[in-house]
């Protein structure tokens, strides 16, 4: 009955535990690159691009980096492509830049399971109301800019799994 009780409560520290990756400490500074483009097209919207490693598991992870953005105010919509062979994955969240901006987002990213997630990279599609042109006059229309923002500082340590289990056997 003890060794049941055991294996459940192991189980149930692996279930737990399972999106929490590799031990690792990072006291750097990360600046994440932010691109904003305009283009002329026959509705207004903006859509943020954001570059997010960290992601292993498409239950939790994926599910709790949807529910952080989707409760922030001024979030239209939002799409996660994730792939768990790929080290980073995107998520295309449409915005309104009047309630929400994308460093609200990658804060909100970040802050998740004491920084777990990084936000790489951040492009910003901003789609504005004119007259229809042709794919080629779109891109050379379309304007570029790059900012740098959001300075972040990731702290976190993982419990070594092996170690755990050790003390029981």
């Amino acid at each position: 009955m003890k060794k049941s009780l055991l294996l459940i409560g192991a189980i149930a520290f692996i279930g737990l535990t399972s999106c929490g990756g590799e031990d690792a400490t990072n006291d750097e500074s990360t600046a994440v690159a932010t691109e904003v483009v305009e283009i002329t097209g026959s509705e207004s919207k903006t859509l943020a691009n954001l570059s997010i490693n960290g992601m292993v598991c498409e239950m939790n992870c994926v599910s709790s980096v949807k529910t952080t953005l989707a409760d922030l105010d001024g979030v239209n919509d939002l799409e996660i492509d994730f792939d768990p062979a790929r080290e980073t994955d995107v998520a295309v969240v449409n915005f309104d830049p009047s309630k929400v901006s994308e460093q609200d987002m990658v804060k909100a990213i970040q802050a998740l399971y004491d920084g777990q997630y990084e936000v790489t990279n951040v492009k910003i599609e901003k789609y504005v109301v004119g007259e229809e042109t042709s794919e080629a006059e779109e891109d050379s229309e379309a304007t570029t800019t790059t900012e740098t923002g959001v300075n972040t500082e990731v702290n976190y340590e993982f419990p070594n799994i092996v170690e755990f289990f050790t003390q029981f056997f």
